[in-house]
């Protein structure tokens, strides 16, 4: 792990040097002195500020939740297709909180606040329980699936918005080579039915001339298709 004191120190050290070199003194005291003073709390720089962050508890797989609360396994299958890709051999498991939402929120039907801290995956107390509805109600759809918005996700930024739609991508929208992408298990398990999605901001293409619009939305899906960033297996296809 990296020391943070000693990164600042480096860092705060490198600049001095870049001082003393461009503006040096004939006597090293000066130096020396000049270098007391901007070590001083406040001239150059403000000491670092250290968090503690403690491990969340590790409750169950996915898998484990759908066995335990007698949820089908395409719940885990799918969201392990894309959501919650996973190179390591070690199989993931959810916090006690993301436990406690998918249950509270899928299963029981309440609205639920999250209030953890940081990198403790409140992303997923949210998505878990969109995706894993999306996966039951499209059991049933065959030839009869109705035209609906089933969820929509507010966020008080565009930089988030930006943020969450790679997250969806991966999660509902990724193939990979060895066929086990979520569009692959869509493909094996629905008949080919896709979850879409989309996106409204600020920034959203408005009505207008034909040919204007169509330049923006070509724009648009050009940006789009550079943030995805040509990833291995993946496609670029929501609407």
């Amino acid at each position: 792990m990296n020391n943070p004191i000693k990164i600042y120190n480096d860092i705060r050290d490198a600049y001095l040097k870049y001082i003393n070199s461009g503006l040096p003194f004939f006597r090293d005291e000066y130096n020396q002195e000049r270098n007391e003073l901007l070590k001083s709390v406040g001239t150059i720089s403000q000491p670092p500020i250290i968090e503690l962050v403690p491990k969340y508890h590790e409750k169950a797989t996915l898998k484990e939740f759908c066995i335990n609360e007698g949820v089908s396994l395409d719940v885990n299958d799918f969201i392990n297709a894309g959501l919650f890709v996973n190179n390591s051999p070690i199989e993931r498991k959810l916090y006690d909180h993301q436990y406690d939402s998918l249950k509270e929120a899928f299963l029981n039907r309440k609205n639920i606040v999250v209030t953890t801290g940081t990198g403790s995956g409140k992303t997923e107390c949210f998505l878990l329980p969109v995706i894993s509805d999306l996966v039951r109600e499209s059991d049933g759809w065959g030839d009869n699936r109705r035209r609906a918005i089933r969820t929509m996700i507010l966020y008080p930024l565009n930089a988030l918005a930006e943020d969450q739609m790679i997250r969806l991508r991966k999660a509902l929208n990724s193939r990979r080579d060895n066929g086990t992408g979520a569009l692959d298990w869509l493909d094996r398990n629905r008949d080919g039915h896709r979850f879409y999605f989309g996106r409204y901001t600020g920034r959203t293409p408005v009505s207008g001339e034909k040919d204007k619009v169509t330049t923006q939305l070509r724009e648009e899906r050009r940006l789009l298709e550079r943030g995805w960033g040509g990833g291995e297996g993946s496609s670029c296809k929501e609407s």
